[in-house]
């Protein structure tokens, strides 16, 4: 079998329109182009060449990029060539002395997504915090996913790019409106940063002219959009750590119509910054109910995509900014709250880990990568069989409920009043209110709770120095 040639491909393309996807306008020519050619039995030899090569920042060659080569204006006798490099320089002898058009273009149907995971967004968010301040035009250019030459907030709520990339991650989305997916800077633009903010100019390469016939390296730094550690690189191998479990608990052996709300728990030995997951469940034997908050902060409907459901697949991706936000062992990311459909007789595995779906990886605060993974039956456990002795039972009935809901508290301890809470799935706080306690055993009925619509809620109770919470679905 003959060895690979590492060598440019060259490759005659009359009808380029397959080709326009993901493509940058970056346009290079030259008014007056000096071609001198030596003519001998089998081929021409030109003493001047359009050459170069398309790198990232990290200086590595980047994969399946085209260089194609087209005359301005047109003419029939010089075919549009598209070259590719093949992980190395690229070089063209031009057909006549006259203006060309040289555009880099990647070629790859996942290019959109490829590369961009949830720690882009991380070091998005530190940029934004001035915790981590980018220093380069081409971070700049990888940030600017909804493609506005702006980095930052518009108002409240999630900022623009980094929520057009989460719906990239979570595959709500396949491209980025209005957008290129790579963009292409001469080697020669500065790469740093302006006093004022990035502009257009900045942003976006424009177009680039030879100074003279003498000049010919036509070196372009590709830029990923959404990608800014570079791991769209085939030849970057980006090797785990190693592997972080999650574990669930649940009763074992529901019956049919039962709920229970299952929490998602990390139990690694390392503090994170920010993971993404596929998760499943059996479609034929549970049903999607809803999903509520646990530890972790800045858990939302964000994070989710839940279009799949009823194949029983939902995607996840969370990040924390600041040291107070991180994920540690033993914290829950969220509550799954499931309905079953029949009896199941085997609910060891209730929810599983699918890298199908998305890739399930988590990151340190340092940027290590780990993978994820479900913890096997032995980490699925009976609640009855973990509960601590606690002098403050608290019971919501009825649950699941479509009316108004009443909490039973019994307290042995010497106090008088109860904090109560109540919560959306996310954390809206719904209610907060103190309560005279009436003996061993108070009820109190949640004000409003008939009017609350179908979902997932959050009770919390205090009494002296112990509380409990638990989960209401609304029917």
């Amino acid at each position: 079998m003959a060895a690979q040639s590492n060598q440019p491909l060259i490759r005659s393309n009359k009808n380029a329109s397959e080709k326009e996807n993901c493509i940058s306008r970056l346009q290079v020519a030259e008014d007056s182009l000096i071609n001198t050619q030596t003519q001998t039995a089998d081929f021409p030899l030109c003493t001047l060449q359009f050459k170069g090569w398309v790198k990232n920042t990290d200086g590595d060659y980047v994969d399946d990029v085209d260089i194609k080569v087209s005359r301005v204006p047109v003419d029939t006798g010089c075919t549009n060539v598209w070259i590719w490099p093949n992980n190395s320089d690229w070089s063209h002898c031009p057909c006549d002395a006259a203006q060309y058009r040289i555009i880099p273009k990647v070629r790859n149907k996942d290019a959109w997504a490829k590369g961009v995971s949830i720690y882009d967004i991380v070091m998005i968010s530190r940029h934004l915090n001035e915790i981590l301040p980018f220093s380069t035009i081409y971070q700049y250019a990888a940030a600017d996913a909804d493609g506005n030459n702006e980095i930052g907030f518009e108002g409240r709520g999630i900022p623009p790019d980094i929520l057009s990339l989460s719906q990239l991650i979570l595959g709500i989305k396949d491209t980025l409106a209005g957008q290129t997916c790579w963009r292409y800077f001469d080697e020669n633009s500065s790469g740093s940063l302006p006093m004022d903010p990035p502009s257009d100019e900045f942003i976006r390469p424009n177009e680039f002219r030879l100074e003279s016939p003498s000049n010919t390296d036509l070196n372009f730094i590709a830029v990923k959009v959404g990608d800014l550690n570079n791991s769209h690189n085939n030849d970057l191998e980006l090797r785990p750590a190693g592997m972080l479990p999650l574990r669930t608990e649940m009763r074992s052996r529901p019956a049919a119509g039962e709920y229970l709300s299952i929490p998602i728990r990390y139990e690694g030995a390392v503090a994170l910054t920010a993971l993404q997951m596929g998760l499943r469940f059996d479609a034929d034997s549970w049903e999607y109910a809803g999903i509520s908050k646990g530890d972790a902060a800045q858990v939302s409907e964000a994070s989710f995509n839940l279009l799949e459901l009823g194949n029983g697949e939902m995607k996840f991706i969370w990040y924390g900014t600041f040291p107070d936000d991180y994920v540690r062992p033993g914290q829950t990311l969220f509550f799954l709250t499931l309905r079953a459909k029949k009896a199941i007789r085997d609910a060891s595995r209730p929810i599983r880990v699918d890298d199908a779906l998305l890739r399930s990886i988590a990151y340190t605060p340092e940027g290590i990568m780990y993978n994820l993974g479900m913890e096997a039956a032995t980490g699925l456990r009976d609640a009855e069989d973990n509960a601590v002795p606690s002098n403050l039972e608290v019971n919501c009935a009825p649950n699941p409920a479509s009316g108004a809901v009443s909490l039973q508290i019994k307290s042995s301890q010497d106090a008088r009043y109860a904090m109560v809470w109540a919560y959306s799935a996310f954390g809206t706080r719904l209610l907060r209110r103190e309560i005279p306690l009436t003996g061993n055993s108070t009820v109190f009925q949640i004000p409003d709770s008939d009017q609350w619509p179908a979902g997932v809620y959050i009770w919390k109770v205090k009494v002296g120095d112990e509380k409990t919470e638990g989960r209401l679905i609304k029917q």
